[in-house]
């Protein structure tokens, strides 16, 4: 953190499982507190320290687009052999209702950080990983993810327009300041 508010760059990008954080591993604690355990206490001690970064980045000329969390499927590459997805018989989903439900608390600590800062953007990933119902492991005949929380080459690949687009709309928001 030092070196980017000493050398700031124009635009910096802040990315994390935000969700396993609050949502599966342990306690989170913040210099000096308690830890918290529950998952509530988790997200807004997330929300606060969220904050308090990018601030820090914002204050040192820095705009910052937080990528929230991609879509986690419950699938491995195990799961669909590869003449089963070429096959186009191999079709794991998930609801978009249900990762939404997962998500809920990470994106208001998310939204909730970016909200309270000035030249922070919030990017989301999941339209261009999803239908609009649901989510796939595999489309067409590529697999999307190497596992459950990790986008395979293709599933990033489908990232690229994403985010050229976001650095674009940030830069001119910046250039007409």
């Amino acid at each position: 953190m030092a070196d980017l508010v000493r050398r700031p760059p124009t635009l910096a990008v802040v990315a994390a499982r935000t969700d396993d954080y609050i949502e599966k591993r342990g306690r989170l604690a913040a210099p000096g507190a308690p830890r918290a355990a529950d998952r509530v206490a988790k997200a807004r001690l997330w929300r606060e320290a969220m904050t308090r970064t990018l601030a820090r980045l914002n204050r040192a000329g820095i705009a910052v687009i937080v990528v929230h969390p991609a879509p986690e499927l419950p699938y491995t590459a195990e799961d669909c052999a590869v003449v089963r997805v070429l096959l186009r018989a191999c079709r794991p989903t998930v609801e978009r209702a249900r990762l939404a439900a997962r998500l809920r608390r990470s994106l208001v600590a998310e939204d909730g950080a970016i909200a309270a800062t000035r030249d922070t953007f919030p990017l989301d990933v999941e339209p261009a990983l999803c239908g609009s119902s649901s989510c796939a492991f595999v489309s067409g005949r590529t697999m999307l993810y190497r596992d459950p929380e990790h986008l395979s080459v293709a599933g990033a690949e489908r990232l690229d327009g994403v985010f050229y687009a976001a650095f674009r709309r940030v830069l001119r928001v910046r250039a007409a300041r």
